[in-house]
């Protein structure tokens, strides 16, 4: 081609592409035309961040690096004027017409299962996913898109073995975990009121978001008493977590570094496999996170990172805002794109938060700004006391109301700290504002989901000792808590299961006088765990008979109109095993668990 078509070439191209990505802002636009290597996006708050991520990652599978590559296709001057033709009289919407003459420029489109998409929350996980669908159809399943904690799973459920633990492992929320150290003083024969679980487990996940063990915290103790206890449970914590072959959340992610650490074989998989790692919330990330995207993109280097360095509030969580200030150190040729223009906010709300933002510290650098107009002022009110406080919103509700200029339900109140919720909602009800309390216990938090929950953790896991001692005598079986910590502790002496110890009760001497109900656990126990190992029973069918099995169902029924209630939630559990039957074809129950 001569000089002049190859600048046609790319001139109705750039066209094209800027027509077909009209509904983006030009930084928008750059940032999702930056394909190949390091990028680093400030992005402010409602700067439309998540669009940009997923039709970045759209792109990338669609055209590749076609917008700002040099290589071109062979057109003939007759080729060339067809499409300039079309190009002009193109319009937005004209969406699909425009992709068809756009995927003639594609350059090394990539597959979507070698595209990883990592947020912080399901609930962004899922956002991120639905959009991908709309945008990708039937691709969109391929990506490997979720949280950091669901994507490190999915490695260690194929490789955890390699660190000596079994790949149907558990994962021990932080109900779990906090019974698990009551556990650990109490062996240890510790202060449970100086030693109290909350405190002890923020030290340990401190220590693994750092990717440091209990030999650290022993070393940094210099002699200070409660530390060296301390270190001491973490080390007893640890080795109960190996023994029932379970994880807490902190070790999803640094095991997974220490998998790559230790296996480089098992990293250059992941890091050959995934040409495109993009992150999301990139300020909230602490050492481990940092470290596991970095080694998973060190094979490719096309890292997108997106975040917003004045957002960064989770320091008390391990977050190092040094993650996303020294990015491009780290990565001397990254681009750095500010995505500075808000569609949720007027200008006056922007001036305020810009006005307290730039005495940060340490930031990069941004200005938020809109096209909304100035919008309504500002109300600062301050008050004596909450109780003042609830007094102030509660007659401001009411006097809007009287006034015609407002309903009830135009209203939200928010708050830091639950503490506060009980001044507001005393004042609310005496002043006659009618409102409703949100949030409360989640779905899996309710004591019988976790019921059964922890019944096919133990079907799942028999040395799962904490879902054990949960369950052993609910409802009740005349297992008291005594023998189930025998048990245990037999468990631990002879590295027999405790479902194993269970079943041959009778051969020890301080469970001879519990043996017959012993028994009867274990064989129901082990009946339900072969069902669970056949692949012609469905999870569905499974969860029936676990209760069924257990009697729960008959307890429910002594318990009356609470009972009910339950009852309903738990027939919710085994919709939602149906939910993931349809989604995961031969996903096994470790898998929903």
């Amino acid at each position: 081609m001569t000089q002049n078509e190859t600048e046609r070439i790319v001139k109705v191209r750039n066209k094209l592409f800027e027509l077909y990505y009209s509904s983006l802002n030009p930084q928008q636009q750059k940032a999702l035309s930056k394909v190949n290597g390091p990028l680093l996006v400030l992005a402010g708050a409602g700067s439309g961040k998540t669009t940009v991520l997923v039709k970045r990652i759209a792109h990338i599978i669609s055209f590749g690096d076609a917008w700002r590559s040099k290589k071109l296709p062979e057109l003939n001057p007759q080729e060339i004027e067809l499409i300039e033709a079309l190009s002009s009289n193109a319009k937005p919407e004209d969406k699909m017409l425009m992709k068809g003459i756009l995927s003639q420029f594609a350059v090394d489109p990539c597959p979507p299962d070698r595209v990883l998409a990592i947020t912080f929350t399901n609930k962004a996980a899922g956002e991120i996913k639905s959009r991908l669908e709309t945008e990708l159809g039937d691709k969109a399943s391929q990506i490997w898109a979720g949280t950091f904690h669901s994507i490190c799973v999915r490695i260690l459920r194929r490789h955890i073995d390699l660190l000596d633990y079994e790949r149907d492992f558990v994962i021990y929320d932080t109900d779990d975990q906090k019974k698990l150290v009551k556990d650990c003083v109490k062996k240890l024969s510790l202060d449970d009121e100086v030693f109290t679980p909350k405190k002890v487990l923020r030290h340990i996940s401190n220590c693994k978001n750092e990717l440091k063990g209990w030999e650290d915290l022993l070393n940094r103790a210099g002699g200070d008493y409660e530390k060296e206890k301390i270190a001491e449970i973490f080390k007893e914590y640890q080795r109960a977590l190996r023994e029932a072959s379970a994880l807490d959340f902190d070790d999803i992610i640094s095991m997974t570094v220490d998998l790559f650490r230790r296996f480089p074989d098992v990293l250059d998989i992941y890091k050959n496999k995934f040409r495109y790692v993009l992150v999301d919330e990139y300020q909230d990330t602490n050492r481990a996170q940092c470290l596991l995207m970095t080694l998973i993109g060190s094979g490719h280097e096309n890292v997108m990172v997106v975040g917003d360095d004045d957002q960064s509030i989770y320091r008390f969580r391990g977050a190092v805002i040094d993650n996303i200030l020294s990015f491009d150190r780290t990565y001397p040729d990254a681009e750095v794109i500010r995505l500075e223009q808000n569609y949720r906010s007027t200008s006056t709300i922007l001036d305020a938060a810009n006005a307290v933002i730039c005495n940060n510290s340490r930031r990069k650098g941004k200005k938020l700004w809109c096209g909304a107009g100035k919008g309504e002022k500002i109300v600062v009110h301050r008050s004596e006391d909450q109780e003042a406080e609830a007094s102030y919103i509660a007659d401001t509700v009411n006097s809007l109301v009287a006034s015609g200029k407002a309903k009830y339900k135009d209203f939200a109140v928010l708050y830091r700290v639950n503490a506060v919720s009980n001044a507001l909602e005393t004042v609310l009800t005496k002043s006659g504002v009618p409102h409703r309390l949100l949030g409360g216990l989640r779905f899996t938090d309710r004591a019988e989901i976790r019921d059964m929950i922890a019944y096919l953790c133990v079907v799942n896991n028999p040395h799962d000792s904490v879902h054990l001692k949960r369950i052993i005598n609910v409802p009740r079986r005349g297992i008291g808590e005594t023998t189930a910590d025998r048990v245990l502790a037999l468990s631990e002496s002879t590295g027999k299961d405790p479902i194993e110890i269970m079943a041959s009760a009778s051969d020890y001497a301080e469970l001879k006088k519990s043996a017959g109900t012993l028994l009867k656990f274990a064989g129901m126990i082990n009946s339900l765990r072969e069902k669970a190992q056949d692949e012609s029973v469905k999870l569905s069918a499974l969860f029936r008979m676990v209760i069924d099995a257990s009697g729960y169902i008959e307890m429910l029924d002594k318990a009356g109109d609470d009972g009910e209630d339950k009852k309903e939630n738990i027939e919710e559990l085994i919709s939602s095993a149906i939910s993931f039957e349809k989604n995961n074809p031969g996903g096994r129950l470790c898998d929903f668990l």
